[in-house]
């Protein structure tokens, strides 16, 4: 009978174990979730050597929770959105990051022209906070399209480099 009874009071704190460590994993919360702050811009830069634009942003997660990145690359004088991705011609997206992480990105330019890149950053949750804008023009250099300087990007980078920074 003594046996009996070790093995129901085993049983009886192996369940109460297993239903802690179960519930210990969920991710119930307290409080209602709030989605993130708009991204911030941290830098921009555009490089008339690779037709490139690079950006760096953040975003931050008033809970903490990891967040993705939805980006998205409108050509303003066209009506066409500019693909970002071929699964997806419009939005595009990125993470999961940590909240307040820093985000960097490249993004090639196809062609002159007044771009809007807007962001926004969407929480673990599914909660979409606000967006963020930016409006870049970008105008491809003539001379950088030359024969002489298709040449220098070749066979010496380095001062193709140089030349690129100044036209």
């Amino acid at each position: 009978m003594k046996k009996i009874i070790i093995i129901a009071l085993i049983g009886m704190l192996i369940s109460i174990g297993a239903g802690n460590i179960l519930s210990a994993g969920s991710e119930e919360r307290d409080f209602a979730n709030r989605a993130p702050k708009a991204p911030v811009f941290i830098y921009e830069k555009c490089s008339l050597k690779k037709d490139c634009y690079s950006y760096c942003l953040f975003s931050e997660d008033p809970d903490n929770d990891k967040i993705y990145f939805e980006i998205s690359w409108d050509k303003i004088d066209h009506t066409d959105f500019i693909a970002c991705s071929s699964d997806d011609p419009v939005v595009q997206l990125f993470g999961p990051y940590e909240s307040g992480e820093e985000f960097g990105k490249d993004y090639n330019l196809p062609s002159s022209g007044t771009y809007e890149l807007s962001v926004r950053a969407r929480d673990v949750f599914d909660n979409i906070g606000p967006t963020s804008t930016l409006t870049i023009t970008y105008k491809e250099s003539k001379i950088l399209h030359t024969p002489i300087a298709m040449f220098l990007r070749n066979f010496f980078p380095e001062i193709f480099d140089i030349l690129s920074e100044i036209f």
